[in-house]
């Protein structure tokens, strides 16, 4: 059993949290076409930066981008701009009618305390294997200590969500943090405090040592175990360095499926910088000998999740009013929280907005798969 010093749950969920809280109250401007938005210029302008000789340049909100028919999203359902618990997934796609549909794969809504919740979710880099737990009774962590009453069901998909089987149940707290090859990572609560939590493979129950302290395990590549740090570095399970940012930072934020390659063996990192000014984001490519071959600089809150088999990265992003005017958003939001496809070529953010403005939402992309 090892212990994790430095790291704990609630730490990690306000970051992401604050994060997500991104956005302001400008007013929608009626007049504004994609055409502008797409040749819009970032205000303040990033901070200059390089990586490895490679120089940002600003990637802009471009116009709405068309969900292709062959594939569908796998979305992550909860509040936006909150501390709520994930609140199941749904499958989303274009039928042969062209119409986009969306589907519940798994559902647990908000509960009062001590009732059963969703604490955790993890998703394999293809989507086909899902894994998420679900707290009850008492209480598993996310925004407080452990309760001495808790207990964890662990419910796995094979099938992308379609099935799924309860493969473990019983007292005491724990969370999925991540999907691999050959198993699932795990990271046991101890009660009333993170202290002392520990990380270990399911189902065999052997402990994960982490290779320094302060890091948390990811996915990577073909189900591999790899590690982000809080000082901005992805590294292999050995420790030895995967990415290293190139200047100030805040956090790395792989996705729910960790950090997954592209069609052509491409990864897309996704980190934030702390500046003098409004916080800025990046989007690192890199090529299949993890050297980096583009880098853009972003102003809005962005993570991202997958590939679409056309090569583009897809994800999550936070969409102000004046950013989306050609599209009514919900009133007084300040924005929505939509699945974005990163146009590389054009150097775009392109909001996929049908049916996401239905309902205030999270819609966290955690997967892309082929569908029917």
């Amino acid at each position: 059993m090892t212990n994790i010093p430095g790291i704990t749950l609630i730490g990690l969920v306000a970051a992401v949290a604050l994060a997500a809280c991104g956005g302001d109250d400008a007013a929608p401007n009626p007049t504004a076409t994609p055409e502008a938005a797409a040749t819009a210029t970032l205000e303040p302008t990033p901070t200059v930066q390089q990586i490895g000789g490679v120089e940002a340049r600003p990637m802009v909100v471009g116009p709405e981008f068309d969900l292709p028919e062959g594939v569908a999203l796998l979305i992550e359902m909860g509040c936006t701009q909150c501390d709520g618990p994930v609140e199941g997934i749904e499958r989303v796609y274009r039928d042969d009618a062209g119409e986009m549909r969306r589907e519940t794969l798994f559902s647990l809504a908000p509960a009062p305390y001590g009732e059963p919740y969703i604490s955790s979710l993890a998703v394999s880099g293809d989507g086909q294997t899902l894994a998420l737990t679900v707290c009850a009774p008492g209480y598993c962590g996310g925004l407080g200590p452990v309760t001495a009453d808790a207990a964890t069901a662990l419910h796995v998909s094979r099938d992308g969500g379609t099935t799924w089987d309860v493969v473990d149940e019983g007292s005491g707290a724990y969370i999925v943090q991540a999907v691999l090859a050959d198993g699932l990572v795990l990271q046991r609560l101890p009660e009333g405090e993170y202290e002392s939590a520990f990380y270990e493979h399911f189902p065999d129950g052997v402990p994960i040592d982490p290779p320094e302290p302060r890091v948390w395990p990811m996915a990577y590549g073909a189900g591999e175990l790899g590690w982000s740090t809080l000082d901005g570095r992805l590294l292999r399970e050995d420790g030895s360095p995967l990415f290293e940012r190139g200047e100030a930072y805040e956090a790395i934020r792989p996705g729910r499926n960790g950090l997954q390659p592209g069609p052509s063996g491409d990864h897309a990192v996704m980190y934030t910088l702390t500046t003098a000014g409004p916080v800025d984001y990046r989007l690192a490519i890199l090529d299949s000998d993890e050297q980096v071959t583009e880098l853009f600089a972003l102003d809005v809150f962005s993570r991202v999740a997958s590939w679409l088999p056309s090569g583009e990265p897809i994800g999550t992003a936070w969409f102000q009013d004046d950013q989306q005017a050609w599209k009514q958003p919900q009133p007084n939001l300040g924005g929505a929280s939509l699945p974005a496809v990163f146009d590389l070529e054009a150097g775009l953010m392109r909001p996929i907005i049908d049916p996401f403005l239905e309902k205030l939402a999270r819609n966290t992309v955690v997967a892309v798969v082929p569908w029917p």
